[in-house]
This record gives structure tokens, sequence and C-alpha cells, in this order.
């Protein structure tokens, strides 16, 4: 009987440690309010997808990519290609209702950062 609860506990001590620590998705559309034409919005998926979505009032640019969350990043890369040939953002979740995300799009390497806001 001590051995049947051991190796239950030892299950569900595997499990747990299945998932890394700080690694978590998201679901919905998050918007960039502060620009006047409301430029761009992120629509989270199932299965750790995201749509960018670039020109909002205009004809939009849209963007598949996979992410993972970990920490303070964000990884974002093609579907086609696997996570070590994407970008590594700088994310912040804010009580899940905004986030801020780091050099979404491409710019010169010389260009300070900048870090977007978006509201679900």
């Amino acid at each position: 009987m001590k051995k049947s609860y051991f190796c239950f506990g030892i299950l569900v001590l595997m499990l747990s440690c299945n998932k890394e620590a700080g690694d978590y998705t998201l679901n919905g559309t998050y918007y960039e309010p502060d620009s006047k034409n409301a430029r761009s919005a992120l629509t989270f998926l199932k299965d750790s997808k995201v749509v960018i979505t670039e020109g909002l009032n205009a004809v939009p640019s849209k963007d598949t990519d996979n992410y993972k969350i970990k920490g303070d990043s964000i990884y974002l890369w093609l579907p086609s290609g696997d996570q070590n040939t994407g970008s590594r953002l700088y994310f912040k979740l804010f009580k899940g209702d905004s986030l801020h995300i780091g050099n979404i799009y491409a710019s010169i390497p010389e260009a300070p950062p900048v870090i977007l806001t978006f509201k679900k």
C-alpha cells in the first residue's frame, strides 16, 4: 500500500513539473489604443499561435506566428520554423487586460527600443 502511495506521489510530482515556471498562454485580441489609427492588434489563439495585424484602418496585413511566453520575454517564430529561428521580445502582462511588448516591428539596430501597449 505504501508503495502505491509513493508511486502516485512521484507521478503527481512529474506531472506538476511538466510545464516550466513562468510559461503561460493567452486568449483573445489585444488592440494598440495609444495610436490614433489603432494600427495594430494581437490575436492570441489556441495552440500557442498569435495573429499580428497591422493597418487596422487601411488594408490590413496579417502574419501568424507561434509564440511562447517565458518570464519577461515572448518568443515569436514562423509556423514553418522552430523556436530557435525566431525573435525574442520584451513582454509584460498587466492583470490580464493589457500588455507591453517591445520591438514587435522591424527597426534598425541603432534605434532605441520601442515598447507598445495593447489592451483587450
